[in-house]
């Protein structure tokens, strides 16, 4: 949907008045300052004043964007989604902490040198991890890692198990009834036999830092370059490159996983033999990075939904393959930190399901944040498809 000049001049004045509100504040606290304590006057000035300078310059930008960058803005419709940490729901609810921008992400990627790589990694300016790649451990197959993951686990207290491996969210709880580390790491994941994997995207407009609008280097994109390296190891795969997250062309996330499940048991309908399903998704934040072979690769997150409130199961969103999906992305942790140390982040879980019930191999991904290129997203699945590979084998 185009939009008139006569909205930027609106948007623009609007933005104006409020900076003039929060310049004349600013006056005020800093007159009030000098007066009082003159030695913290300019440190808290100049910060508040850096906020209304950054303020200024991203509105401007998202002017200039609007006017001469339409065009490669296409795909996001008139508005764009920036969540604070995944919008996940299955009772049809947004992140309270998601807002909408019109027409303009406001994050950016500088595409990296090797020597800014370098800089950036020796100065810590980036949170980034070097990975180590233990050749022995990642060519010794499953059973071997299963074995050395389990000694490991071993000599662990339960508390200990679980913030060495999890995230726990607010809205749920973990208890060892549900996330049992014996049962889990103990479960067999491998298929024998015919691999045929579903990849899909509950969000597809998510997007990165150099998407630039475009579905081939969105998270979808993503998802075609998994689908060839697993289509590479013989296995069969589907890809749904659909949008679940708009209505009539607007990003619209609420309800995405409902309007995604619908599809989903239409395909299953027609390929009952599928058994391993991935929704793959990118997180938003921080840029997160592991640096594998001197290239930065975006970090990788597996997120599991309980269908639980804390305190008892949400019979709303049943899920008879919770057990499943926990040991499932339990051992892709794992194994993934014994082939590629520092590559997987933490697993989040969280209250719902995701519709993560549809099958026991059932992941969802979260493949780098918005901070970071479709590149290193690209080559993070080069390593979670040896992970994936080798927990199934």
């Amino acid at each position: 949907m185009s939009v008139g000049n006569s909205e930027y001049g609106n948007k623009w004045c609007s933005v104006k008045k409020i900076i003039y509100v929060i310049t004349l504040f600013v006056l005020i606290i800093t007159a009030r300052l000098l007066y009082y304590k003159s030695d913290i006057a300019m440190p808290v000035m100049g910060k508040i004043t850096s906020g209304i300078i950054y303020l200024a310059r991203e509105e401007s930008e998202y002017i200039y964007n609007r006017i001469f960058k339409k065009d490669d803005m296409a795909c996001y419709a008139d508005s764009i989604i920036y969540t604070e940490g995944a919008c996940m729901d299955d009772a049809s609810l947004c992140d309270s902490r998601a807002w909408l921008l019109q027409g303009y992400d406001m994050h950016y990627y500088n595409d990296f040198s090797q020597q800014q790589l370098k800089y950036e990694v020796n100065t810590g300016i980036l949170p980034v991890i070097k990975v180590k790649n233990d050749s022995i451990m990642a060519n010794s197959g499953s059973s071997v890692l299963l074995d050395n993951i389990k000694n490991d686990l071993s000599g662990l207290s339960y508390k200990a198990f679980v913030e060495s491996f999890y995230t726990v969210d607010s809205s749920t709880r973990a208890d060892k009834s549900i996330i049992n580390p014996e049962i889990l790491i103990n479960r067999n994941c491998s298929i024998n036999g015919t691999k045929k994997i579903l990849i899909y995207h509950t969000h597809g407009s998510e997007a990165y830092a150099d998407s630039y609008g475009s579905m081939d280097k969105s998270v979808i994109g993503v998802g075609d370059y998994l689908e060839k390296l697993l289509l590479d190891r013989n296995y069969e795969v589907i890809h749904l490159r659909e949008y679940f997250d708009r209505v009539d062309g607007r990003i619209c996330r609420e309800g995405a996983y409902e309007r995604a499940l619908i599809r989903l048991n239409e395909v299953l309908a027609e390929h009952p033999d599928i058994n391993v399903i991935i929704d793959l998704h990118r997180d938003s934040g921080e840029r997160r990075v592991a640096v594998i072979d001197s290239e930065p690769v975006a970090k990788l997150m597996l997120f599991n939904g309980l269908s639980y409130d804390g305190k008892k199961d949400i019979s709303s969103v049943p899920n008879p393959n919770r057990e499943g999906n926990l040991a499932f992305s339990l051992q892709l942790k794992t194994v993934g930190d014994k082939m590629y140390e520092g590559l997987f982040s933490r697993i989040y879980v969280r209250n719902y399901r995701y519709n993560m019930h549809l099958t026991e191999r059932a992941i969802l991904l979260e493949t780098g944040t918005d901070r970071n290129s479709f590149e290193e997203a690209c080559k993070a699945m080069d390593y979670f498809a040896d992970v994936l590979g080798t927990v199934l084998e």
